[in-house]
């Protein structure tokens, strides 16, 4: 006999859930994804909050870290003053602070000053590396061209100073240069540099008698990094500057002649060969925007002494010189045997 109440549904209020209607599923669905919805958005709201925090703390850390490395160029160590100083131009290379910077220029300057004065060897190296950086950083204020023209007479002593550290005097070198052109290229100051370093590089010409000159790696270097400055400074000068100074029989007090500037190509050493050919096809591209037959007749001779440097096989070369000899001449003599 069936019970008063007749037999119970399967699903009442008592079971695990009472089945939904279609409709009803589908409410119960929109709603999941509406309350989804409003988490994943809680979520990437406080994904960025926290991103920006983080952001924020890194710039505090980072600032303050660049503050206790500033600081430390005054320290009695010369040893703890030559690493803030990397610690500084490696931060310098990566990220531009220039408003950071500009707070501080007269500190930083004044340290760098000090640097190449009373420091040696490497802590000038990384002192003059400093100066153009810290003139980079200053790019968009007018501090920049002074801090450039203070340190000019400081680095200019050291290039030129013969009991100075060689590396050091590189260094200066590729400072002197790389200020000059980007503080305003003033022409008398142009000049001048070019003279001194065409003086250091000139140590690689042929002796009189036709010798190759005997010099170290060292000193081999910083005549390459002369050579490399001197061209970069050749690139502010105008192409009818070039055409009327730089010939291959003219010769003056910062412009030599191409017939000298040829003769570095016979260096024994790799790094002067290749800063003399970049040199030279620096030259020609320039004097050839002002006149086609610039030099016309000097450059056949002229390249086939770069197809002997484009092919060179001696066995006295390491392998690895000659592979980067060639690869580098044989751009330079495309180049040139275009413009012919």
């Amino acid at each position: 006999m069936p019970g008063k109440g007749g037999r119970r549904r399967k699903y009442g209020h008592g079971g695990k859930r009472a089945e939904l209607t279609s409709d009803e599923d589908s409410v119960y669905n929109d709603a999941c994804s509406d309350t989804s919805g409003q988490s994943d958005n809680r979520s990437v709201l406080e994904d960025a909050n926290d991103n920006e925090v983080d952001e924020l703390a890194q710039q505090e850390a980072f600032e303050e870290k660049l503050r206790e490395a500033i600081d430390g160029l005054t320290q009695k160590s010369a040893k703890g003053r030559t690493i803030c100083f990397n610690g500084i131009e490696k931060i310098f290379a990566i990220k531009y602070i220039p408003d950071f910077v500009e707070d501080r220029k007269m500190t930083i300057a004044d340290s760098v000053e000090r640097g190449l004065k009373k420091g040696r060897g490497d802590e000038q190296s990384t002192a003059a590396r400093l100066s153009t950086l810290l003139c980079v950083q200053l790019g968009a204020f007018e501090s920049a061209e002074m801090i450039c023209r203070d340190h000019k007479s400081t680095l200019t002593f050291i290039a030129s100073d013969n009991t100075a550290s060689v590396s050091a005097r590189a260094e200066c070198c590729w400072a002197l240069s790389m200020n000059q052109f980007l503080s305003g290229n003033d022409a008398d100051d142009t000049v001048e540099i070019m003279q001194l370093l065409s003086s250091i590089f000139s140590g690689s010409y042929l002796k009189g008698n036709g010798a190759i000159a005997n010099i170290s790696a060292d000193t081999a270097a910083l005549h390459a990094a002369a050579i490399s400055s001197w061209t970069l400074l050749l690139t502010v000068m105008t192409s009818a500057d070039i055409y009327n100074l730089l010939a291959s029989d003219k010769t003056n007090s910062y412009m030599p002649s191409l017939n000298r500037l040829r003769e570095l190509l016979e260096s024994p050493h790799l790094d002067v060969r290749l800063s003399a050919g970049e040199a030279l096809a620096v030259i020609f591209e320039l004097g050839r925007d002002f006149s086609c037959d610039y030099e016309q007749d000097w450059a056949l001779d002229l390249v086939e002494i770069l197809k002997e440097l484009a092919t060179d096989s001696n066995k006295y070369r390491a392998k690895k010189d000659r592979k980067q000899q060639r690869a580098n001449f044989r751009d330079i003599l495309r180049y040139i045997e275009a413009s012919c």
